[in-house]
């Protein structure tokens, strides 16, 4: 990738039913040496798309977008399955929809690394999809914002299920956390660190 400004994969209306990315290193991460800004790699999705196998790496501040899909109006399923996402800040996922529908995109089996070169106020939002389950996420202490506790929140998400969460920070006075919000169904979710990476017992 040729700027520090992320990517985009766009399906134009009326275009593509099909989108499949598979087995593909998508780098923009500090090793590009562009500077380091604001931006994005967001998925313009079709009525089914399929993204696997895959690693993004990124700079502070940039994005992996896999949300608001309202421009696909007859939006089908889409799977973001079995990816690494190699981040340098935490506010680096941003999914679900603006207009508050909740839409069939199953978030399964990924790889979510925050490596903390660089540190930012935000949250990892995983919000109004269908399914998000059996990922692994590992935050950094060299990602922690003084006031920041909660990292990744879950808003309105169906079905939470089976991830696991981990960190190497040392202080309990001032955790990590994992905020679930208006969840119908939640079960085996696991922090390797309770005492550092937090799981909220808020019902839905």
């Amino acid at each position: 990738m040729t700027s520090s400004f992320g990517g985009t994969l766009v399906t134009t209306a009326g275009g593509s039913t099909d989108l499949t990315v598979d087995g593909v290193v998508f780098d923009n991460g500090p090793s590009m040496n562009f500077g380091r800004g604001a931006g994005s790699f967001a998925i313009g999705f079709a009525a089914r798309t399929l993204v696997k196998n895959s690693t993004f790496y990124s700079q502070r501040l940039q994005g992996f977008g896999c949300g608001q899909p309202y421009f696909v109006p007859k939006l089908e399923r889409v799977d973001i399955i079995n990816n690494r996402l190699i981040m340098q800040s935490i506010p680096e996922i941003l999914c679900g929809a603006n207009d508050g529908r909740v839409r069939p995109i199953h978030f399964i089996g990924n790889h979510i690394i925050v490596q903390g070169e660089a540190v930012q106020n935000g949250s990892i939002n995983l919000d109004h999809l269908q399914e998000v389950g059996r990922n692994d996420f590992f935050i950094s202490k060299n990602a922690k914002f003084a006031s920041l506790q909660t990292v990744i929140n879950y808003n309105a998400t169906q079905f939470v299920h089976d991830n696991t969460y981990s960190t190497d920070l040392g202080n309990t006075a001032a955790p990590y956390a994992a905020s679930y919000q208006k969840v119908p169904q939640r079960k085996n979710e696991r922090s390797l660190n309770p005492g550092h990476f937090v799981l909220s017992s808020e019902s839905p």
